[in-house]
């Protein structure tokens, strides 16, 4: 999930993908077409935006999710793939160890390494990501706003 840019690293999902015998699925707009074409040559399903419901319906029936972006100011798709009990695989970026916790596979070697202990170990990480996922919640993230206006302003 995401756009099809060079730091998301889609090419390095859609290898892993194929190593496991899985397919990767890519939900996103384009932003680097020579990127598109790279991805269609290895098999990868380009679905480009999708609304909502669909968005849901492809976290709930992936095997896992593959995040293997290099940098990454919060990983919205993390929590979102935890809150549909998805499993999910990540590089150890410190936002996205932060937002997944340990709820989640890092990669530190391969990634298609990291998706087979993923696909091994679907079932807690699939209970260990909705639990995650529940401490981000609209709510809270204005509680924890208000709070740094709190402390910054007199």
């Amino acid at each position: 999930m995401g756009a099809i840019e060079p730091r998301k690293d889609p090419l390095a999902a859609a290898r892993a993908a194929r190593a496991v015998g899985r397919r990767l699925v890519v939900a996103g707009p384009t932003r680097d077409a020579a990127l598109e074409r790279a991805l269609r040559d290895e098999g990868a399903d380009l679905r480009g935006y999708v609304p909502k419901p669909e968005l849901v319906r492809l976290y709930q029936e992936a095997a896992c999710v593959l995040f293997p972006s290099r940098y990454e100011g919060f990983g919205l798709p993390l929590v979102e793939a935890m809150a549909c009990g998805t499993p999910v695989v990540a590089r150890p970026d410190a936002a996205l160890r932060e937002v997944a916790g340990d709820a989640a596979v890092f990669a530190e070697g391969e990634l298609a390494d990291a998706v087979r202990a993923a696909l091994g170990d679907a079932e807690r990480l699939s209970a260990a990501g909705i639990e995650q996922a529940r401490r981000f919640t609209w709510e809270e993230t204005a509680r924890l706003t208000a709070a740094v206006y709190r402390e910054l302003l007199p």
